[in-house]
């Protein structure tokens, strides 16, 4: 059999696995609850899986030959796989997922609907009496971070969480902390206060933060301009000398290319929402009254949380992994970046893409979990 057949068919199958690992799982799952209409369903995907698991590498090699068999050809046609398997592994988990019962894919499932709720449908306020003291604690950690026209409203839930309402006009912003946050010590709960302050104060996920992204993108292009234009002085009035520091130039505009080619295409939104969590832990400690050891003791519990993710099923996760959007990149990583605290500068959103690549590269995915 022709080589190319297994080169196409790996290509294809890295991220379509996760479908046929699905499918084979909910298909088990319904014929063991007898629901034959749902076996319908699931066999009709499998016969999918099974069609495009043969056919995709075979029409692959039809086109390499159009192209000369070629290195370059089968280069293409293996990123075609590539791109066709994930595009696939896509639309056929949407549908899966959307129409499951299943306990597992319920798990995926509410990682989208959680960010479709109104916070007036997540609970109704929680009747948790709060110490007078920590009452007077929290108002002056908020009036510490100089921010105006804050309130902070304790909900219900069993799990440690807080999130910002940020007001376009300013006027009424709002912290929501879970009812579970209350029985943190103070150094912890400071940290997750100080964390959701920053998100107000950066104004994250409004139009001034969108601004704030696109021009993220034209500096990265001006970056390659003025590095094609000083490599070209250099060429002309240096000599030899010019030629050898030019290639410095010429590698850091390439860089920053493929940089832009990162940005504006794969990891946009997952890339800003985890950079926002990033500056928010590391600001917040700026803040009077939050502290680094709190900020480092409250990722590290929260840690302790997202264990469970360890006990999903491995299609679950790399579906998780590589397909959906999460803000927040892994805990662990986060607190680690607090333990090793330094003040935030520009370097380190390069680093950050850095290190998501070597997640995605190492099969961690785009949280790194």
């Amino acid at each position: 059999m022709d080589y190319r057949f297994f080169l196409f068919e790996f290509c294809f199958i890295i991220f379509y696995s996760i479908t046929i690992g699905m499918i084979s799982d909910l298909l088990i799952e319904q014929i063991k609850e007898k629901d034959f209409q749902k076996n319908f369903y699931y066999v009709f995907y499998i016969i999918i899986c099974i069609i495009s698991v043969i056919a995709v590498p075979n029409i692959a090699i039809s086109m390499s030959n159009l192209l000369g068999n070629t290195l370059f050809g089968n280069i293409m046609m293996s990123m075609v796989c590539l791109g066709f398997g994930v595009t696939q592994t896509k639309f056929m988990c949407s549908m899966i997922l959307e129409n499951s019962n299943n306990k597992e894919s319920y798990v995926v499932n509410q990682y989208y609907k959680y960010k479709n709720k109104r916070i007036s449908e997540i609970g109704d306020y929680s009747k948790l009496d709060i110490n007078p003291n920590l009452s007077i604690r929290i108002n002056n950690l908020i009036k510490g971070s100089n921010l105006k026209n804050i309130n902070l409203y304790f909900i219900d839930g069993d799990s440690i969480n807080g999130f910002a309402s940020i007001d376009p006009e300013n006027n009424n912003n709002k912290i929501y902390l879970t009812a579970k946050c209350a029985e943190l010590e103070w150094n912890k709960l400071a940290a997750i206060i100080g964390h959701e302050l920053i998100h107000i104060k950066r104004r994250n996920n409004t139009k001034l933060d969108y601004v704030r992204r696109i021009f993220g993108g034209i500096f990265l292009f001006l970056v390659i301009i003025l590095c094609i234009l000083v490599s070209n002085f250099l060429n002309i009035y240096f000599g030899t000398l010019g030629d050898i520091i030019s290639v410095f130039f010429m590698i850091l505009a390439l860089y920053n290319f493929i940089m832009i080619i990162i940005y504006s295409s794969i990891i946009t939104k997952r890339y800003w929402n985890q950079i926002d969590e990033l500056i928010c832990d590391n600001k917040a400690c700026e803040i009077d009254g939050v502290d680094v050891i709190g900020m480092y003791e409250l990722l590290e519990d929260l840690s302790k949380e997202q264990d469970s993710f360890k006990k999903q099923r491995w299609y679950i996760k790399n579906y998780i992994r590589y397909f959906t959007i999460v803000e927040h990149p892994c805990i662990r990583y986060r607190a680690r970046l607090i333990k090793r605290y330094k003040k935030w500068n520009i370097l380190t959103y390069y680093k950050h893409a850095m290190v998501m690549l070597w997640w995605v590269v190492t099969g961690r995915g785009w949280i790194g979990y």
